[in-house]
């Protein structure tokens, strides 16, 4: 591309707009600063300058112009990046020869291509607009968010494509058909029968779907999963894309905040109530990359939580996740049961209230605390600690954990030394190394620990054996971490492709120890006759284990209700015990 067009787009564009779509900026005399989107920092060093047009990092000593800034920050090719900005200009590119376009711009092709057949499929089939409706999602907002609709057919997309002049390499490459195991030359749509959210990435260009069951269609009952996702691509990455980034990024930065949520009818719904600082992950729990998008833009994090409970687990791990990044963690408490797509569909503005109200973490927590404990006996006082410490532990800024200390300090009426030594012998005792291997022996590693990894790689070594999971409590399965949201991706995934593609599409922290467990459960299980009664037994015992533990918990629970005579609670402790009393009988 010549050298006149790459000058005529950067007299159309001013650099500090541009890069306030990513990073948030502060004057600094003639120049902005703001931290740098490309390495960790908490004192800013990325500087960009209005009247150069350049941007530089003191930090990591990268800079350039605007073409570069997009390079490095989405990860394009200098042609993808001159696209980009040349449609953002309104400067008119040359056609190129479709035969020379790289495969990256056949991707987004791809995936913009197949957005346009989904869009058209649902106009098609009233009954799913009508189903978005009725929850409450305008006409005008289905087509805002592309909102689309995949046919119940085994290759309607696949024929589409076709086509259009996609070759069925790309078709698998894209993430948007499957190799059939069955038939050569045979390939098959991943989304059938689903309402379809297109993910796009900062620049609103189409890099993977999300799919949600619209009906079981010719699929038996219970045999497809609720979502189906887009697998890792050359274009899309789960850890690091969130759902309405592109739609969101201006009001997060504008209103200094993010509303992270769960599905994308909250994100959809939340926009169209006012909160267009809402996103959400599709696949994949909140990971550190997903924060470092986010932190660029603002500094505060809020979640919703329900009413009367402390929240999802996901949402928990997420929120300490982002303490990790020091972020503000907030949570907008919402009525009981109710989700944000629900809070939106009965009264919006019981939803903007809550994300207005919305309150600091460990405030929420101690509310929650001093509710549940009385603070009147040794033993409340102490269940009170117990409940906080963890979340005060999580805490990465000095300052903010010391106020914390210093507030239970003084609700419990006892010195600030004795709570931060109570937080240093809690610290020693989760910070102990945890083996996350199979191992012959090893006194350190837990009996229903080494059974959990049985079970996990199982599920992906033995595909046939995957009913053997069902009607199980997973909490009893999976105590362990990570290995509850691990299963809980296969169960929702339901992988075909093998261990190494669903590898591929895990958090990469958990890679490595993933591969080297299945090839340690593989070798062990390669002399057993029968690999499901193996299974079968391993998900008893482990279940054992657990409940075990349970009785034990609740023993000392009871306790403590009989010494601070709590009849109420008494009674409760001992309607549980019994339950898993007569569950540990039964198996």
């Amino acid at each position: 591309m010549s050298d006149p067009v790459i000058q005529e787009i950067k007299s159309r564009l001013d650099i500090v707009p541009f890069v306030q779509g990513y990073v948030k900026l502060q004057r600094a005399g003639v120049n902005w600063k703001g931290l740098c989107p490309f390495h960790s920092e908490k004192t800013p060093s990325f500087i960009v300058s209005p009247s150069r047009q350049t941007w530089h990092c003191f930090g990591c000593s990268k800079g350039g112009d605007v073409f570069k800034f997009l390079m490095e920050v989405e990860n394009l090719e200098f042609r993808d990046a001159l696209k980009a900005l040349a449609e953002r200009a309104g400067v008119e590119l040359r056609r190129e020869d479709p035969r020379v376009r790289t495969e990256r711009e056949r991707m987004y092709a791809i995936m913009e291509t197949a957005a346009k057949f989904f869009e058209a499929e649902i106009k098609k089939t009233p009954a799913v607009i009508d189903y978005l409706t009725r929850r409450g999602v305008k006409l005008e907002t289905i087509e805002e968010f592309r909102i689309g609709y995949a046919q119940d057919s085994w290759d309607g997309l696949s024929n589409f494509l076709r086509e259009r002049g996609f070759s069925a390499a790309e078709f698998v490459a894209s993430g948007l058909g499957i190799k059939s195991d069955k038939r050569a030359d045979s390939y098959y749509d991943r989304f059938r029968n689903r309402i379809i959210f297109p993910i796009a990435d900062a620049s609103g260009k189409v890099i993977g779907f999300s799919g949600r069951i619209f009906e079981r269609g010719s699929a038996p009952a219970g045999t497809e999963p609720k979502y189906v996702n887009s697998p890792q691509t050359l274009i899309y990455d789960k850890s690091r894309s969130l759902y309405a980034f592109d739609k969101a990024k201006d009001a997060i930065r504008k209103n200094n905040r993010c509303v992270v949520v769960e599905g994308q009818m909250d994100v959809v719904l939340s926009h169209q109530a006012g909160i267009k600082e809402a996103v959400a992950v599709s696949g994949t729990a909140l990971t550190a990359k997903h924060l470092e998008q986010i932190h660029r833009l603002t500094d505060t994090l809020i979640a919703s939580f329900d009413a009367d409970e402390a929240g999802e687990t996901a949402t928990r791990r997420s929120l300490d996740l982002a303490a990790e990044h020091d972020f503000n963690r907030k949570v907008a408490i919402i009525p009981k049961g109710k989700d944000p797509a629900d809070a939106v569909l009965e009264n919006p503005e019981t939803w903007k209230e809550a994300v207005e109200k919305s309150v600091a973490l460990m405030d929420f927590y101690f509310t929650r605390a001093l509710k549940k404990f009385s603070l009147k006996t040794a033993e409340s006082k102490k269940d009170f600690s117990r409940y906080l410490l963890p979340e005060i532990a999580k805490i990465g800024n000095q300052i903010e954990q010391a106020h914390w200390v210093s507030k239970m300090s003084e609700l419990l009426g006892v010195k600030e030394e004795a709570v931060w030594a109570e937080l240093a012998r809690y610290r020693r005792a989760v910070d102990q190394p945890v083996a996350f291997s199979v191992e012959s022996h090893g006194p350190e590693k837990q009996k229903a620990q080494k059974l959990e990894e049985r079970i996990l790689a199982a599920y992906l070594l033995y595909p046939e054996a995957r009913e053997l999971y069902r009607g199980h409590d997973r909490s009893l399965l999976f105590a362990v971490s990570p290995h509850g949201e691990i299963f809980e991706i296969l169960e929702r995934e339901k992988p075909t492709e093998g261990i190494p593609g669903f590898l591929e599409r895990v958090p990469e922290e958990w890679r490595g120890y993933l591969d080297r467990l299945i090839f340690e459960v593989e070798a062990l299980f390669q002399n057993v006759p029968d690999a499901e009664a193996e299974i079968a037994a391993c998900i008893r015992e482990v279940e054992r284990e657990r409940l075990k533990e349970r009785l034990i918990m609740l023993a000392e629970s009871i306790s403590q209700a009989e010494k601070a005579e709590d009849p109420g609670r008494l009674q409760e402790l001992l309607k549980d015990f019994k339950a898993a009393t007569e569950l540990l009988g039964r198996i």
